[in-house]
């Protein structure tokens, strides 16, 4: 990971820790030495819900270590349940109340049932409950759900709205679509072509890339694709933006900016994904899992191999892969068309 998103990770987890009771700050801090840094700033967001949700459910304003002692199993289930769809309220840096409503489709809920079953067992081995629940919070309790992808026409109607950006007329939205149309349609496509993260997207610079020999670099853990290769269709699409962000930026410099010179923020790029997908008939909701789980179904049918497209992807896997390199000269001709 890269030192700088480390630091402001870190940083947002410790402030996010602060408004624990000691019990929580003490499983926040415990989680760094098995779990990425990444991952545990995921799981004080969740904890932060079931905190929340814990302090409704008592009618309190703040929770003491002693509250605990109530999370049993059917609080659990209870919780996840209640992840469908809730509420939360917060105060604005100008004081005003907002509240914000939330839906969490299975692969959000799955990973709070990780947080819980963690938290759940941190809770055990401190002797604030009796019994360890954490092996009985399973996915069972979640709703079954189709996978959610595109079909190739749905990733043409959309890569084509936002290229609509770039032949804006008038003055002001040429401006901002000049700036925004070409980075947006080189994300997209490095996420609808390679099965990346977006907070891997948003991570890479310009040296992670080499262009030439038509692949890039990902951070990553052990036994997972690190160069991952790039499709052609993905580079015809990507090298307006390319072609304009090296001419002015370092090799230091992250590939994908905001208008403001800072990093690219993934809630800009979610927010811009809503903008286009309103310029279509696609009813799924069109966001960067989805792109991911897109490309996960395109490039197995071109591939034949599941376990390579699952290494690709950054997936643990538990057989060792073969033919890398014909698979990865296969990969260049991954197409939607």
């Amino acid at each position: 990971m890269d030192a700088l998103l480390e630091r402001e990770l870190r940083e947002k987890t410790r402030e996010k820790q602060e408004a624990f009771p000691e019990l929580g700050q003490q499983f926040i801090q415990g989680l760094y030495q098995s779990k990425s840094v990444a991952t545990v700033f995921e799981y004080t967001k969740d904890i932060a819900i079931f905190f929340d949700y814990l302090m409704d459910r008592m009618h309190a304003r703040s929770l003491v270590d002693a509250d605990f002692s109530r999370c049993d199993l059917a609080l659990y289930h209870d919780f996840i349940h209640a992840l469908s769809h809730f509420e939360r309220v917060y105060r604005t840096t100008t004081g005003k109340l907002v509240t914000q409503t939330f839906e969490n489709g299975t692969l959000s809920k799955n990973r709070k049932v990780a947080t819980l079953k963690s938290w759940a067992h941190f809770l055990y081995k401190e002797g604030i409950v009796m019994e360890d629940v954490s092996s009985s919070i399973e996915m069972v309790y979640l709703d079954a759900e189709p996978p959610r992808t595109l079909t190739n026409a749905e990733v043409q109607d959309f890569l084509s709205a936002i290229q609509m950006d770039e032949r804006a007329k008038k003055d002001r939205e040429k401006a901002f679509a000049d700036r925004t149309a070409h980075r947006d349609l080189a994300i997209t496509a490095l996420l609808f072509y390679t099965g990346c993260k977006i907070q891997e997207a948003l991570s890479l610079k310009i040296n992670h890339f080499s262009w030439e020999q038509r692949q890039f670099y990902v951070e990553r853990k052990p036994k997972r694709a690190r160069w991952i290769p790039l499709p052609l269709e993905c580079m015809q699409l990507m090298e307006p933006y390319w072609t304009e962000r090296v001419q002015t930026a370092t090799e230091e410099e992250y590939l994908f900016r905001s208008l403001h010179d800072d990093k690219l923020n993934p809630r800009t790029y979610r927010n811009a994904c809503k903008k286009y997908q309103a310029r279509t008939a696609i009813q799924t909701n069109i966001t960067p899992e989805v792109m991911r789980e897109t490309f996960e179904k395109q490039a197995s049918l071109l591939l034949s191999d599941k376990l390579f497209v699952h290494w690709l992807m950054g997936k643990q896997t538990t057989k060792p892969i073969t033919d890398k390199t014909a698979k990865r000269r296969k990969f260049h001709a991954l197409t939607y068309k």
